[in-house]
């Protein structure tokens, strides 16, 4: 996918290094020539091997959102039902 520039170093992007590395203790994503600076920091991970390891996290999220879209349509559903009959309960008392 062609992220027109946007996934390159802010640093380094003229030098065409694209960004690779996320640093969770400073919040920076980095290229390897940057990754030099966090070679102490703890939480220092390959942006590939992140995303990876969350794409079943992200699934059950999706399901569970589809899940709560299928119960929201039902209620819309029930409440145009309601307000039906309601609007035929006042037409009859006129």
């Amino acid at each position: 996918m062609d992220m027109e520039g946007m996934d390159m170093c802010p640093k380094h992007g003229k030098e065409k290094k694209k960004i690779e590395i996320y640093c969770k203790d400073h919040s920076k994503f980095c290229c390897i020539e940057c990754r030099v600076k966090h070679k102490k920091c703890n939480r220092v991970e390959k942006i590939a091997n992140a995303t990876a390891d969350k794409w079943s996290e992200l699934h059950a999220l999706k399901q569970s959102l589809l899940t709560l879209e299928s119960g929201a349509d039902a209620i819309i559903a029930e409440c145009k039902h309601s307000e039906t009959g309601l609007i035929e309960s006042i037409a009859k008392i006129s």
